[in-house]
């Protein structure tokens, strides 16, 4: 799915699907199967610094091995 579709409430799914069926139970469906609506967080744009010691720390780390990376955890 798309990152727009993601967002969509049951009430809007309900509409796009049209599936001759409330929203309120499209929600009640998908709760029972384990799907639960969460809000998106909203996030602060990287600063440009802040980006460029992540993409360096990246650069630093790709080739690392998975021991490397287990003895962190």
């Amino acid at each position: 799915m798309s990152a727009q579709n993601r967002r969509l409430s049951f009430q809007h799914r309900e509409e796009e699907l049209d599936l001759g069926v409330e929203w309120k139970a499209i929600q009640a469906a998908l709760m029972k199967a384990g799907f639960h609506g969460r809000l998106a967080m909203k996030k602060h744009p990287l600063s440009e610094r802040n980006q460029q010691i992540q993409l360096r720390w990246a650069q630093e780390h790709v080739n690392w091995s998975q021991d490397q990376w287990n003895s962190i955890v």
